[in-house]
């Protein structure tokens, strides 16, 4: 059954689990949620740096059937138009919300996608925008930050965008 009320390009704001949340700072965290609806869970990014913040630290300790109270879904981040090409350009944890897209237009073969993607370090969720583009027509440029992209002269298609 699907998550009731979450589509793509919502937020959500986890409210409580079975470990207390300490609130730090504004207090709220909203997150980008990365699944789809049929993949039955909801699957947000983040990024912890080298400590996590103690509201971080809880959902690090969170594990698969673990009951959470969340508030929302809020926002409507997504694809509008239905038969346009699509340019989605994110860093870092960034492209959260660009997973579940990619996956919502895994169906569409014919509309141009492409993720165009800078990160330090590794590139969230990149075995997953590879298996979306095995099966449409998604393009991913992925660089790490600082990394010189290829020269669009010297007849790399990777640049050619």
């Amino acid at each position: 059954m699907p998550l009731i009320g979450i589509s793509t390009g919502n937020q959500v704001l986890p409210a409580s689990s079975p470990y207390p949340i300490k609130n730090t700072g504004s207090g709220f965290r909203f997150f980008s949620i990365a699944g789809v609806p049929d993949e039955h869970a909801i699957t947000i990014g983040t990024r912890t740096g080298k400590t996590a913040s103690a509201y971080k630290a809880v959902l690090t300790h969170l594990h698969k059937g673990d009951r959470v109270n969340l508030r929302g879904p809020i926002g409507s981040f997504g694809v509008k138009n239905d038969s346009a090409p699509v340019v989605m350009i994110a860093s870092g944890v960034g492209v959260t919300p660009f997973r579940a897209m990619a996956l919502d237009l895994t169906a569409d073969q014919t509309r141009p996608i492409k993720l165009i993607q800078s990160a330090h370090g590794f590139h969230l969720f990149q075995s997953d925008f590879e298996g979306v583009a095995q099966k449409c027509a998604l393009r991913v440029l992925a660089r790490r930050i600082g990394q010189r992209c290829p020269d669009t002269n010297a007849g790399d298609d990777q640049g050619a965008w």
